[in-house]
Formats: structure tokens, C-alpha cells, sequence
């Protein structure tokens, strides 16, 4: 209502004070959310899988053995080593509380989103109780999301950032690493545990272990060495190779070797020589000589024949001279 200021003051006089009456400009409409108040907790969950790479080295691949059926001793490493993690199965839930002290009992909207999704609640609109009202929601999230990131919750033309807790379900971070040391269908041998770390400092296993040799010569046994990590499914897979040599051969038998033949000795030749010719005088038979030596022999034998004629020659002069 408007008032004539200058009608009101002539006027005064005739019309009593009490009975004048100024109308206060009306205030705009405020909407019953305004005065609301609005406690809300939300929670992140989501699996976290600590990665790991097995590796496994052997001292060498190829051994050789002397004979057939034994074996050869192979040293092994097995290391399980930490990379990084996965997170996976992310959801946020949680319930808004809200307070109505100031209005009444009201209709309004009501959502909840979270990385730009809008999450379940029971309805799009809800009836705001004087004093308490209580309202749930979820949100499923698809691909990795930033943890910083708020929930946002709208009541009417009003919106709060609601701060998200994170907690996860840890998988694999302790891990038990196992070797089948080469026995198919055997239960795998425990070599040891490995904890996660952020450093990524690996966990190595240090084995030795023996294997058979082929039966035959020139032979050769092949031999695949698994190890694994029995929460996953990380293999590391070395083969191995035992050979024999060929067969040696039998070495011929000496034969004696005949030594070389003695040359009949033969007596030195000697050259003839000329023995002295004796001569008998005076009529008696002139016997002369002359030796040949052929060896030792025959020098004897004339040697003792010529005696013999000059014995038999003084003989016969002694003879004569009587």
C-alpha cells in the first residue's frame, strides 16, 4: 500500500497516531531448502591387486655327463619381483542426513552424482520431514577414478560436495612362490613367500637339483622347470638338456713289433796273404805252400798244416844225414 507523506501531516491532527498503519515491503520467497541442513557420508571401495613378474635363470642349459645313467646338477634362481598395482570393482556409497528445522514437511528433488554419473537413490524427488530425513544412495563406477574426486548432492536448486573415503581389499600383496622342479603332476615344492613393497626390491630362491642322464650313448633327455606363484596365475619356465657323449671306441691291441734281424756275422775277409814257400834240397821233394786265410779256421788249419810239413821235412833231412 502506498501513503502520501504530505496528506498524512495535514492531516495529522484529525487522525490519531495510533491509527496509521505502514506496510514493510514483502521479502522474495525463500525456498524451504535454504534453511535445511545437510550432514552426508560417502564411501569408496574398490580391489587392489598387488602385481608381480616371476622370472626363473638356471646356471646352464646344457650339461653333459660322462656315461650313460647318471646325472648332472643344475643350479637354479627363481625371483618374484613387485609391479605396481591394479585397482579394479570401484563403488561408492553412502546416506545424507538431512535436518529441517526451519520448514515444514516439503516435496522436493533429490540426486546424488559422482564423477559425472548420477548414483541410485530411492526416488528423484523425496518429502523433507520437519526435523530428520534420512536418504541412501550408490554409485557404480566403470574405469578408474580419481580418488580426490567429491560426490555431489543437489536437494532442490541447493548442492553440497560430500568428500569420498577410500578403502581396498588388498589381494596378492603377501604371495607364495612354488617350483615343480621338473616332476610333471608332482605337488609343487614351496620355495618360500614374497612381500610386495613399493620399492620393488625383489625376492629371490636359490635351488640345486639333479637330473637323470639319457641310458644310451650319444643320447639326450630334455627337462622343463616350472615355477609359479600359487595365488596367480605368473609362470616362469626354464628347459633344460642332459647329454652323453658318443660311445668311446675300443682301442686295437698292440701287436709286438718283431725287432730287426740279426745278420748272420760273418768272418772278416782277409786278403790272401803269401805264406813263405820251403823248399827241400838235395833231391828231397820241394814242398811249398801257400796259404790262403778265409777266417780264423782256415788260418788255424794252416797254420797247424804247415807244422806238420816242416816237422815231416827236418825229419827226413835228419834222416839222410845218418
Amino acid at each position: 500500500m502506498l501513503v502520501n507523506a504530505r496528506r498524512l501531516v495535514a492531516g495529522a491532527l484529525a487522525v490519531p497516531v495510533a491509527f496509521i498503519a505502514l506496510t514493510a515491503p514483502v521479502p522474495a520467497y525463500a525456498a524451504p531448502e535454504d534453511d535445511l541442513l545437510l550432514g552426508a557420508d560417502a564411501f569408496g571401495s574398490a580391489t587392489r591387486t598387488y602385481d608381480w613378474v616371476l622370472s626363473k635363470s638356471v646356471d646352464a642349459t646344457t650339461k653333459q655327463v660322462r656315461e650313460p645313467s647318471t646325472q648332472a646338477s643344475f643350479d637354479w634362481t627363481v625371483t618374484a619381483t613387485p609391479d605396481g598395482t591394479t585397482d579394479s570393482e570401484w563403488g561408492v556409497s553412502g546416506q545424507t542426513g538431512i535436518t529441517n528445522d526451519g520448514a515444514g514437511e516439503f516435496v522436493t528433488t533429490f540426486q546424488v552424482t559422482y564423477g559425472g554419473t548420477e548414483c541410485w537413490t530411492p526416488s528423484t524427488t523425496i518429502t523433507v520431514l520437519s526435523g530428520y530425513t534420512p536418504v541412501p544412495f550408490s554409485c557404480q563406477v566403470s574405469q578408474l577414478p580419481n580418488y580426490d574426486e567429491t560426490a555431489t548432492v543437489t536437494i532442490g536448486t541447493r548442492s553440497w560436495d560430500v568428500p569420498v573415503v577410500w578403502s581396498f581389499s588388498e589381494e596378492n600383496k603377501s604371495v607364495t612362490v612354488v617350483d615343480d622342479k621338473a616332476v610333471v603332476g608332482s605337488t609343487p615344492v614351496v620355495l618360500g613367500a614374497a612381500e610386495w613393497n613399493a620399492e620393488g626390491t625383489p625376492t629371490s630362491f636359490i635351488y640345486s637339483q639333479d637330473f637323470n642322464g639319457p641310458t644310451d650313448w650319444a643320447g639326450s633327455t630334455e627337462y622343463t622347470n616350472t615355477a609359479s606363484i600359487a595365488e596367480t596365475s605368473d609362470q616362469a619356465q626354464v628347459k633344460v638338456t642332459v647329454t652323453t657323449p658318443m660311445e668311446p671306441t675300443a682301442e686295437p691291441t698292440a701287436t709286438p713289433t718283431a725287432g730287426p734281424t740279426a745278420s748272420p756275422t760273418e768272418a772278416p775277409v782277409t786278403s790272401p796273404t803269401a805264406m813263405p814257400t820251403s823248399q827241400v834240397s838235395d833231391g828231397a821233394a820241394e814242398l811249398a805252400y801257400t796259404g790262403t786265410e778265409a777266417g780264423g779256421l782256415g788260418l788255424l788249419a794252416g797254420v797247424l798244416l804247415l807244422s806238420g810239413v816242416v816237422v815231416l821235412v827236418v825229419s827226413r833231412r835228419r834222416l839222410q844225414e845218418k
